[in-house]
């Protein structure tokens, strides 16, 4: 995914089963959602339904480039995705 920077860029994540009970995101290794729970309110959204969870990066800069990654849990389990996101100038 590509993005220019001061654009916003949506994530979505989907949950093996229903509903979704739980979901952290991490960019490369650093945890930016724990359990629904946002680390920076100000760079990032995070909305959730029954079956899915859209992280959004606000106004993305250079530094939002990197891997993201979701990990959401349902009563039957944990899944994991992953996605490359890279912000041009």
């Amino acid at each position: 995914m590509g993005v220019l920077a001061g654009e916003s860029a949506t994530l979505y994540c989907y949950g093996p089963a229903l509903p979704i009970g739980r979901v952290n995101w991490w960019q490369n290794s650093d945890r930016i959602v724990q359990d629904r729970e946002l680390n920076d309110v100000e760079r990032f959204n995070l909305t959730c339904s029954l079956y899915m969870c859209q992280l959004t990066i606000i106004s993305a800069q250079m530094e939002d480039s990197g891997e993201y990654s979701c990990q959401p849990g349902t009563y039957y389990g944990d899944t994991y995705y992953s996605r490359v996101t890279v912000i041009r100038e």
